[in-house]
């Protein structure tokens, strides 16, 4: 078995714990469970001016089972649940501050192949990720689904390069079910 903890200060702060248990010696299947808490400011703008910021909390918790498919890479499937609530830090409550939680299916692929975390000079990684549940604002509550992705990609420009450029695309697809039943 093996916890892992992340902590994070800074303006950003978090605390992330996972319990990964491998289902046999040597075996690609594992078990996961994790949690984090974490706040970060999230601003609102008219136009160019900051008029308010919110202090995001975001707390998931989950259970995945999955498949190791190499060092570098994993699948996990899994049920999550997250609470999200914004508070008013800064500003004229213009949106009141509001609690969201959601509940559901997820099903993730992660691909590691970068020589440094922090800053990489080659290399790649990449992630996908599917959720599928429902999702509580203030009392309403809908059937969700998004889909998430993050690719980094950082070249190697020349074996003594000092200098480093590095590429990244990140989407976010999101829609209700119940709008595309129909098709």
């Amino acid at each position: 078995a093996e916890w892992t903890n992340a902590v994070e200060p800074g303006s950003t702060r978090s605390y992330a714990t996972e319990l990964y248990q491998p289902l046999g010696v040597g075996s690609p299947w594992f078990v996961s469970a994790y949690g984090k808490a974490s706040r970060e400011p999230r601003y609102l703008y008219d136009e160019d001016r900051r008029i308010a910021e919110y202090s995001l909390l975001y707390e998931p918790v989950g259970v995945d089972i999955g498949y190791a498919a190499s060092r570098y890479g994993e699948i996990r499937v899994g049920y999550r649940y997250a609470h999200y609530r914004a508070d008013l830090e800064i500003g004229t409550p213009l949106i009141t501050s509001g609690k969201l939680s959601e509940q559901g299916a997820s099903l993730l692929a992660r691909y590691d192949r970068l020589d440094n975390p922090f800053f990489p000079r080659t290399g790649f990684n990449g992630m996908l990720e599917v959720f599928n549940g429902t999702q509580t604002f203030d009392g309403d509550r809908r059937d969700i689904t998004r889909i998430y992705g993050d690719f980094l990609q950082a070249p190697q420009l020349d074996a003594n390069a000092q200098m480093q450029f590095a590429r990244r695309a990140t989407w976010v697809y999101e829609f209700e079910p119940s709008i595309v039943e129909g098709f």
